[in-house]
């Protein structure tokens, strides 16, 4: 139930503060034309980043221990390139990177004011234990694949030993991202909502609790321009589509106020 997904986009603030570690450098990256800008810094989140910008105009200069504000954050996989004399070495692992649309920075960094939050992580390079739930906890999942329509949904049975257990562990559901034109699934837990209720391709839904249960590595799913992942939710719903909620009534004349507070009755006494 792997999905494949080239970018995992974060909500905003997630990082808390950042504050340089060094003097940021260019340098070039796998899968990328033109040499990027490279933040070495710490945030209150995350106590070693490394913030990639791929437009020099949108990364500002900044000097070690000044304090920087990022614009869109997304988390993207990279294949560091090493070279030795004029052959470039076999690559064999996968490096998680931060990706920013800009930096600006905001100016001596106050350490006074900065506090690493309780759950922080050392790094997100990789994705093992408390990083896979940090980066779960603050993907935004309605940016990541904008409207999603209704599929289909087919119940998981559990196993055990490789037998079935004749139990369910809850519904595979498939929906359909109006923005990336593919289709993602999601194993629901609820095993209680009637899907007979959503139109295929029709009905625009939304999960709730969406989390990315599993996020692999794979040298050649990232060669390929993507990087898989399972996801998972509590249970699915139509979403409420603002152009569908109904218009509020127009105000009462008081004439029309009055007559409807004492209406005439047909009755005869």
């Amino acid at each position: 139930m792997a999905n494949t997904i080239t970018q995992i986009p974060l909500k905003a603030g997630a990082l808390g503060k950042i504050i340089t570690l060094t003097e940021d450098v260019k340098v070039r990256v796998q899968g990328m034309q033109n040499e990027v800008i490279k933040y070495a810094a710490t945030s209150e989140a995350i106590s070693e980043l490394e913030i990639f910008v791929q437009n020099p105009k949108k990364g500002k200069h900044s000097e070690a221990m000044q304090e920087l504000e990022v614009g869109d954050l997304k988390i993207m996989p990279m294949l560091p390139q090493q070279r030795g004399g004029f052959q470039q070495n076999s690559i064999s692992f996968v490096k998680l990177v931060l990706l920013a649309d800009k930096v600006e920075v905001k100016g001596a960094a106050d350490i006074n004011n900065f506090n690493v939050q309780e759950n922080s992580i050392t790094d997100i390079k990789t994705n093992a234990g408390s990083k896979l739930e940090f980066i779960s906890k603050h993907v935004d999942y309605e940016k990541m694949l904008g409207d999603i329509r209704f599929v289909n949904a087919v119940a998981k049975e559990e196993y055990f030993d490789g037998q079935k257990t004749g139990e369910y562990e809850g519904y595979e559901v498939t929906v359909s991202s109006d923005k990336l034109n593919a289709t993602f699934t999601f194993l629901v837990s609820d095993l209680e909502t009637d899907y007979s209720q959503f139109r295929p391709l029709v009905d625009l839904v939304e999960f709730v609790d969406p989390q990315i249960s599993s996020l692999f590595e794979d040298v050649s799913s990232v060669e390929r321009g993507g990087i898989n992942i399972s996801l998972k939710a509590d249970t699915v719903r139509k979403k409420v589509n603002a152009a569908a909620k109904p218009e509020h009534a127009q105000p009462q004349k008081p004439q029309e106020k009055q007559l409807e507070q004492n209406p005439k009755s047909d009755k005869k006494p």
